[in-house]
């Protein structure tokens, strides 16, 4: 997230945002994702970051995803790692 003064659920709108930026940039779409490794400062978060992945991830498509607690910083509550499919 670039903005580190959101709470948890401010932090994963934004990134997800970002992600939808970047498949934008790439030719590509959530629904050629195969895969999002989820690092959360506090695996607590996960109700937030489930309730706002539900609505994102497009129904039918969603990659395989993993969640895992890291340390990330000071003020970081969450970074995604992706990998997605370009079709040309």
């Amino acid at each position: 997230a670039g903005d580190f003064s959101l709470d948890v659920r401010g932090q994963v709108a934004q990134v997800l945002g970002q992600i939808d930026q970047t498949l934008i940039q790439i030719g590509s779409s959530r629904n050629n994702l195969l895969q999002i490794l989820i690092f959360l400062s506090d695996l607590n978060a996960i109700t937030e970051l489930n309730e706002l992945w539900d609505r994102w991830v497009p129904q039918g498509s969603a990659p395989v995803r993993a969640c895992v607690q890291a340390g990330l910083g000071k003020g970081c509550l969450v970074e995604m790692v992706i990998e997605a499919a370009v079709v040309s």
